[in-house]
């Protein structure tokens, strides 16, 4: 006799079997999701490599893998060509205002990003003594914190130095020329905050796919017992 609680009963076990194994292999997604690094990059503004003599002017904002730099004041940046006294080996960016113009860093469109290294160089041979160069990191949220790093004002050749722990998760990056020490800056190592599915969002459907596959095993025993 054709009974249609039964075909009722099956479908439904067989739907619940369905939502579980979804529920667990979209968790299985997320962990796989959360788990892959962010992939760094390096700003070497190669592009802007310029033969001749004195400098190439590429304007207050520049782009490039991602990431935006701009020099809000009305001089921008300014990059020595390949010809000039200035050109310390590799293709680089200046501030260009003495009067404290500074450059500041973020992620194209929004977003937060780390920042590992940066190359400097004094930008001319024999500045007067040693000189600083000051990061402001802010993070997602607010908390900032300064960084200073010092170049020993010789030959204008570039040296590598590396931000803390804390430049991670920025919003921006920020740093002026100064006023006496002027400086030039490439290689700039940065790499895009990966964002996470928030772990409590996905465990009610890790959850409810545990309660699915634990139900139809009890039911299963009871029938046989």
């Amino acid at each position: 006799m054709f009974m249609w609680g039964d075909v009722v009963k099956r479908f439904l076990q067989n739907t619940s079997r369905f939502l579980a194994v979804g529920a667990l292999a979209l968790v299985s997604v997320v962990g796989i999701a959360e788990m892959k690094p962010a992939s760094a990059v390096i700003l070497d503004f190669e592009t802007l490599q310029a033969g001749g003599t004195g400098f190439a002017f590429p304007g207050s904002s520049y782009e490039e893998d991602g990431f935006t730099l701009t020099a809000p004041g009305v001089d921008g940046f300014v990059s020595p060509r390949t010809g000039s006294s200035l050109y310390a080996g590799s293709t680089s960016l200046v501030i260009n205002n003495v009067l404290n113009g500074f450059a500041a860093l973020t992620k194209t469109g929004g977003g937060a990003f780390d920042v590992l290294s940066i190359d400097l160089a004094e930008l001319r041979d024999g500045q007067q003594g040693p000189g600083q160069v000051t990061f402001t990191g802010e993070k997602v949220g607010g908390l900032t914190q300064n960084i200073s790093f010092t170049l020993d004002g010789g030959e204008n050749d570039f040296e590598t130095f590396f931000f803390t722990s804390f430049f991670t998760d920025l919003t921006s990056l920020t740093w002026d020329q100064g006023f006496s020490f002027h400086h030039q800056f490439d290689n700039i190592n940065v790499s895009a905050s990966i964002s996470a599915v928030p772990l409590p969002a996905a465990l009610p459907l890790y959850g409810a796919g545990v309660a699915f596959l634990g139900f139809i095993g009890w039911r299963k025993r009871k029938r046989q017992s």
